[in-house]
C-alpha cells in the first residue's frame, strides 16, 4: 500500500495535479475552488504545497485530498483513475519483491548468528587468558606483590573489565 503512495509521487509531478484540479496558476499562486483570491502554493523543487488560507500543506496527494476533500486512500484511487494507473498489482513483481525481502531476511540471519558467534568466541578467549592470570596469582610460585604478580593482576583487571564492557554491549 505504501509503494501505491510513493509509485504516485514518483509518476506525477504537483504542478501537474495542481493546474487539473485547481486551473492556471495567477502570479505563482492556485485560487482554492470559490474563492477569488489565490491562497496555495505550490514548491516544484520539494514537491509539496501549502495552503496559506487555512494552514494546510504537503505532497500531492495531500493537495487532491485537501481540495476534493476526501481522504487519502480515496485521493489515491481518484488520482490513479485520472491519470490510468492500474490498481491491479503485478502479481510477478509481487513474488520477486517477497522472495528477496525472504533471502534478505535469511542473510540478515546469517550475518547476525556470525556477529554473535565472533562475541562468543572474544568472550570464550579472554575467560581462557583471564583464568591462565588468575592461576598464576594463585599459585605459589609467584610471590605476592613482586614485578610479575603485579603484571599478573594488572591484567587479570583489565580482562576482567573488557569482558564487563563485551557483555553490557551484548545487553546482558
Amino acid at each position: 500500500m505504501k509503494e501505491d503512495f510513493e509509485l504516485i509521487k514518483q509518476k506525477i509531478r504537483i504542478e501537474d495535479i495542481s493546474n487539473y484540479l485547481l486551473g492556471k496558476d495567477v502570479r505563482g499562486m492556485y485560487k482554492f475552488p470559490q474563492e477569488r483570491t489565490a491562497s496555495i502554493k505550490i514548491y516544484p523543487k520539494t514537491q509539496s504545497f501549502f495552503d496559506y488560507g487555512r494552514g494546510i500543506g504537503g505532497d500531492a496527494i495531500r493537495l487532491w485530498s485537501h481540495v476534493r476533500q476526501v481522504d487519502s486512500w480515496i485521493a489515491l484511487s481518484e488520482i490513479k483513475s485520472a491519470y490510468g494507473i492500474s490498481n491491479s498489482p503485478d502479481k510477478e513483481n509481487i513474488r520477486q519483491k517477497i522472495r528477496q525481502q525472504e533471502l534478505d531476511r535469511q542473510a540478515a540471519k546469517k550475518v547476525e548468528e556470525k556477529r554473535k558467534e565472533q562475541w562468543r568466541n572474544k568472550v570464550n578467549s579472554l575467560k581462557a587468558e583471564f583464568t591462565i592470570y588468575e592461576n598464576l596469582l594463585a599459585s605459589e610460585h609467584i610471590s605476592p606483590l613482586s614485578w610479575v604478580w603485579c603484571e599478573c593482576k594488572n591484567r587479570s583487571q583489565l580482562l576482567n573489565y573488557k569482558l564487563d564492557c563485551l557483555c553490557i554491549e551484548e545487553g546482558g
